[in-house]
């Protein structure tokens, strides 16, 4: 097991993994904090897009999230 923080995106609309499955798995992530302590996952929900067109219909909020993401996380 590798502590790693998870960024959970999910389109409103998405055909293939339908919001609430991707809020279920970010919930259970989320279940047993004292596992992983300062972990932190993310869910972020994008309200007008599909499975595979979130950068073309939001693109200032996906790259504004991963940017956070990644400089809290990884940078």
């Amino acid at each position: 097991d590798v502590p790693v923080p998870i960024l959970f995106l999910s389109a409103k609309n998405d055909e293939l993994v339908p919001p609430m499955h991707m809020r279920e798995m970010f919930v259970r992530a989320r279940e047993n904090p004292n596992k992983y302590p300062g972990v932190e996952h993310e869910f972020v929900l994008f309200e007008d897009s599909s499975h595979n067109n979130v950068p073309i219909i939001e693109p200032q909020k996906y790259y504004d999230t991963w940017e956070r993401f990644t400089s809290k996380h990884v940078l």
